[in-house]
């Protein structure tokens, strides 16, 4: 009997030892995936505030004293629901076909499905600010144009400031248009300007006017009074689509 007893601890102890190194295996896999994402997270907020410097999976690029105003591009045309490791596979496979001049092991995907990837503009060994621009242009202008059929397109990023400003400028054009679908409206997306009939209605960079009647948004101002004027309305039948629209503001 003593000896079955034996027997049978030593399998429970084996076993509790086993599941314990499998719970060790499980914490250091959860802990890696944590540190992943905390990195790619970092790299996307250094990307949004102008960060001067990248962490990437291999290390740490310092782009310190390199203050390029265009610290991306964006690189997509595949279906929003494809799998990261997939997206990025396929990317590298036609940066090599094209032969652009960018390292590809320095794309990224923000998500686990994505159908676009973003290129930091890390500059090369003794490359300035002009050197990197000019060599990400050239990029961009392979992929748009020099290369026919292409299977992918590339834009420069956007700044979350540059996205508010001309988000700001469709939400007030959206307004205009839904008030009166004739109505002739201008933007200008960088600065978050838009013009109605020529008279400038509102702007996220741009001084408003004084009057009472101008509206301070969210990311910039709303003249609904010029705005009623221009249209033949009340003010009343533009606060309340104004204030559904503002709110999808972020």
């Amino acid at each position: 009997m003593g000896g079955m007893e034996k027997r049978i601890t030593e399998s429970m102890e084996t076993k509790m030892a086993a599941v314990h190194t499998r719970l060790d295996d499980v914490h250091e896999q959860a802990k890696k995936q944590g540190d992943t994402l905390a990195s790619l997270e970092a790299r996307v907020l250094q990307l949004e505030t102008g960060g001067v410097s990248s962490t990437t999976a291999t290390g740490t690029a310092s782009t310190s004293g390199f203050n390029t105003r265009r610290r991306a591009i964006v690189l997509g045309g595949y279906d929003r629901d494809t799998p990261r490791e997939a997206l990025l596979a396929e990317l590298s496979s036609q940066v090599a076909k094209l032969q652009l001049d960018f390292d590809p092991s320095t794309m990224f995907a923000t998500g686990i499905r994505r159908g676009t990837a973003i290129v930091p503009m890390h500059p090369k060994e003794g490359e300035n600010e002009k050197d990197t621009n000019e060599r990400f242009a050239k990029v961009l202008r392979q992929i748009q144009g020099g290369w026919k059929p292409c299977l992918f397109w590339a834009a420069w990023s956007k700044t979350q400031e540059q996205r508010q400003r001309s988000a700001y400028a469709g939400k007030v054009k959206r307004l205009l248009l839904t008030l009166d679908k004739e109505a002739q409206v201008e933007c200008e997306w960088s600065c978050g300007t838009v013009w109605l009939g020529g008279t400038r209605v509102a702007s996220a960079t741009t001084a408003g006017p004084l009057a009472k009647e101008t509206h301070a948004a969210k990311f910039g101002w709303l003249d609904m009074q010029k705005i009623a004027e221009k249209l033949g309305k009340e003010r009343k039948e533009i606060e309340g689509p104004w204030g559904d629209l503002e709110a999808q503001l972020r």
